[in-house]
């Protein structure tokens, strides 16, 4: 990810293709899960980016595009 200019390495856990992944550095986590029974016609998926100096902001869209 880019944080104020500086690109950061992420650690991963989860598996995307399974629904639920999380990535982390020291200091931050962004996990990604599908909205499964919350999901609807304007999304499936949710991201949420914290910091621990408690910084939180979630987005919600699309995981991926189909034809």
């Amino acid at each position: 990810m880019k944080l104020n200019g500086v690109l950061i390495t992420l650690d991963t856990a989860g598996d995307p293709q399974s629904g639920i992944a999380e990535f982390s550095a020291p200091g931050t986590t962004i996990a990604v899960r599908m909205l499964g029974d919350e999901a609807d016609w304007r999304q499936n998926a949710e991201l949420v980016f914290e910091l621990d100096q408690g910084l939180t902001v979630g987005y919600r869209g699309f995981y991926a595009c189909g034809n």
